[in-house]
């Protein structure tokens, strides 16, 4: 066949491993190894199933229980590792708006995983993969006022600021839009105030492209990088992070009884329809019977839009009127998410409130992606 998919060589070379593995690990290690092994089915359209329906849920369940490298133990360099993994993802942007921008660590663990099942030998190199992966952005200059009306007149403060609009990221370019805001208020000295800022609308997606990934993986594997291999890093990157994989820009139709409670939900919370669609998507497939993986508690998340019982029980709402708040009941979900999502700041900062729903910065651009699918 000539030069072979990289993909399919990455996994069959993680297969070769796990088969060898698996002798001395067990049945279950066998299972994994199994599954490594019918990934690379590639074109057969049985394989492709495989490799949605049950390899990534697995590697989910396997990543949730502190396996990071798939070995079928949790060592110490596990744990170091993944710690490289997170702090090169938090030195990818700054605080701020920009950090909803970072390189998700799930991303950096990945390229590590495709590189080393490709030659035979895992390094960790999260460090320099942050570095050529991370956001670029483009700034514009605006500031803040804050006047305080004192006894013998106002008086007005200026600080300057600068706003990102742009980011280039390694899944392509996004725009961030800005609204300027008023707020008014008494200070603790009985003195009103008034002070005038800006705060993040939304972010847009302009291009969708894995350009920059591709361009990295291949100076990282000395060959042409074809979309399996691509697919593949993206595959084991949210395997890692626990949550399902879902192409860019992919997005499922909305159920049609479910859309007006998706809005009322949304306008009575603040939170624009579409998200609490993605959200729904991304999370669960509309699945209202959706049960996801254990966390690190050991909580299953559960119904459409994925709450974990910790968090129902503080947010979850009888929204359908049947004296019961249930994470299975679509209603209940959308109206409980819609709620949570407010009380984590979602009208004054969307980005960040979707970051605290699940603490991941892929999940927060996959959500906005798949949004904007839907109109936002």
């Amino acid at each position: 066949m000539g030069q072979r998919s990289g993909a399919r060589g990455a996994v069959r070379a993680v297969g070769r491993h796990y088969a060898r593995r698996a002798l001395k690990k067990g049945a279950l290690f066998l299972l994994k190894g199994l599954v490594a092994v019918l990934g690379p089915a590639g074109a057969l359209v049985l394989g492709v199933m495989i490799l949605a329906l049950l390899a990534v849920p697995l590697l989910q369940g396997l990543a949730a229980g502190g396996d990071r490298n798939l070995d079928g133990e949790v060592t110490a360099e596990d744990r170091l590792w993944q710690e490289r993994y997170e702090r090169a993802s938090l030195s990818s942007a700054p605080d701020g708006p920009e950090a909803s921008f970072r390189v998700p660590w799930g991303v950096l663990a990945a390229v590590d995983v495709v590189v080393g099942a490709e030659r035979g030998a895992m390094e960790c190199r999260a460090e320099d993969s942050a570095h050529a992966l991370a956001p670029r952005f483009s700034y514009v200059q605006s500031e803040e006022v804050l006047t305080v009306y004192r006894d013998d007149g106002p008086e007005v403060s200026r600080s300057a600021v600068r706003l990102p609009v742009r980011a280039e990221t390694y899944r392509g370019v996004w725009r961030i839009e800005w609204a300027r805001e008023r707020e008014t208020g008494v200070l603790e000295t009985g003195e009103r105030y008034v002070r005038e800022y800006d705060r993040i609308s939304r972010a847009v997606p302009v291009t969708r492209d894995l350009s920059r990934l591709r361009e990295y993986l291949e100076a990282r594997l000395g060959r042409e990088v074809t979309d399996p291999d691509l697919k593949l890093v993206l595959e084991l990157a949210a395997a890692a992070e626990g949550r399902a994989f879902a192409l860019a820009g992919e997005a499922g139709e909305v159920p049609a009884e479910l859309v007006p409670v998706f809005q009322e939900a949304g306008a009575a919370h603040g939170v624009p329809w579409q998200v609490l669609c993605a959200i729904a998507w991304v999370e669960s497939r509309f699945d209202p019977l959706a049960v996801g993986p254990p966390n690190y508690t050991g909580e299953l998340a559960e119904g459409m839009m994925q709450f974990l019982p910790s968090t129902w029980r503080r947010f979850g709402v009888d929204a359908d009127g049947d004296g019961v708040a249930s994470p299975f009941s679509p209603v209940d979900a959308i109206w409980s998410a819609a709620a949570y999502l407010e009380a984590c700041g979602a009208r004054e900062d969307l980005p960040r409130a979707l970051y605290a729903y699940n603490h991941a910065d892929w999940y927060v651009q996959q959500v906005l992606e798949v949004a904007a699918a839907y109109g936002y």
